[in-house]
């Protein structure tokens, strides 16, 4: 699967402070929209780091699929993965 992330959106609270404003609810909405982004992305920046040693079962003993060395890096694992909003 390969899903790097989600971050899940509380449509509802959103719509409750837009007071019935369709104008601030999709003011708020991309404010959220941003903000899920950005963690998205810090977290897919924290896997380049990660090297297969910190979890040898999944990466080196083939549980996702391939076979790490200890100081291989996940990130090419991850490459086209996906993270949802």
């Amino acid at each position: 699967r390969n899903n790097l992330g989600v971050v899940s959106l509380n449509l509802p609270r959103i719509a409750i402070r837009a007071n019935g404003s369709e104008e601030k609810f999709y003011e708020l909405l991309n404010d959220r929209l941003r903000l899920a982004r950005k963690a998205l992305e810090t977290r897919i920046s924290r896997l380049e780091n990660v090297k297969a040693r910190v979890a040898p079962i999944l990466y080196m003993e083939g549980a996702c699929g391939v076979r790490l060395k200890a100081d291989d890096s996940i990130a090419d694992i991850f490459k086209n993965g996906r993270a949802s909003i």
